[in-house]
């Protein structure tokens, strides 16, 4: 992917930060070919999990620890994030961890149906101005998309410490219609907190998980 022709993502305002300077654009060329992934890779795998925006990478390489029988994906389009993990990747030489650098909407193709066992959209930009609303990645686009590449009793983990997006996505997956929603303020299975949630707790604010059944 050349870095002057990256795509817009709708629900991120901005693919590069100050972090993503020169040092860091050349680590990205030299390590990026080597483990990213493809919609059409996705069939070489049986056992799959996917984190949707994974931020600076803390639940993702948490998720790539506890569940070292399984692949990993991490869907995050601001590449200073993809940077960071892949430094963490090369360190340890992680071998279950690959990164889908772009908008998650071109991985959640044909080829991803019915492949993975979970899938992570933790504290999602909740853009709380009204006339922003239509950049949040949370809607009857991506919950399609996530139901259809989830296998049979797959699970989708939501996380929000905004109340007023909780209550957006309540409605989005009421609307939709085909999860089983169990709405609840208790640590999923092998999670691991990230930055945000992190934050979140020390200003005192509650964080909603929406575990999904298909």
């Amino acid at each position: 992917m050349a870095l002057n022709t990256l795509r817009k993502v709708t629900s991120f305002s901005r693919r590069m930060g100050k972090g993503f300077n020169n040092p860091a654009k050349s680590f990205y060329a030299e390590y990026i070919e080597k483990y990213k992934i493809s919609a059409n890779e996705l069939k070489n795998y049986n056992n799959l999990i996917l984190e949707i925006g994974f931020g600076a990478g803390e639940h993702l390489l948490g998720l790539s620890n506890k569940y070292n029988d399984h692949m990993v994906i991490g869907a995050e389009p601001y590449l200073d994030g993809v940077v960071k993990v892949l430094k963490t990747i090369t360190k340890y030489n992680i071998s279950n961890l690959k990164l889908f650098p772009d908008d998650v909407n071109l991985l959640l193709t044909e080829e991803a149906k019915e492949k993975f066992n979970l899938i992570y959209i933790l504290f999602p930009d909740p853009w709380p101005k009204t006339r922003h609303h239509k950049r949040r990645i949370i809607n009857q686009n991506i919950l399609t998309k996530v139901f259809n590449s989830l296998k049979d009793s797959g699970k989708l983990v939501i996380a929000t410490d905004h109340l007023e997006y909780a209550e957006w996505i309540h409605n989005e997956l009421e609307i939709f219609g085909k999860f089983k929603v169990a709405r609840s303020h208790v640590l999923p299975h092998n999670y691991t907190p990230t930055k945000y949630h992190t934050k979140a707790l020390k200003v005192g604010s509650e964080v909603n998980f929406f575990n999904c059944i298909k």
